[in-house]
């Protein structure tokens, strides 16, 4: 028969311990936190509501866009072409 074996000891956390202290969070991150499901739910609707907007969003295929385009001309007396 087996004998049943105590868990071995933990160390208890010392005053110097990694942990955040709760007390310090914002009342929002305390709020999420405690109320998982509105949470979920909320991040559901964002995320729905971000797919349909953009399945219905309107996309032009060939916008109309105005580039300023220049011309310029001079005239550099002896010079052809191609050393201008």
């Amino acid at each position: 028969m087996s004998q049943l074996v105590p868990p071995p000891e933990t160390e208890q956390p010392t005053e110097g311990h990694d942990a955040p202290d709760p007390s310090k969070a914002s009342p929002v991150a305390k709020f999420f936190f405690l109320s998982t499901v509105f949470a979920i739910l909320l991040s559901l609707l964002f995320i729905v509501g971000g797919l349909m907007g953009a399945t219905t969003m309107v996309k032009e295929g060939n916008p109309d866009i105005n580039v300023a385009i220049a011309n310029i001309q001079t005239t550099w007396g002896g010079a052809d072409p191609e050393t201008i």
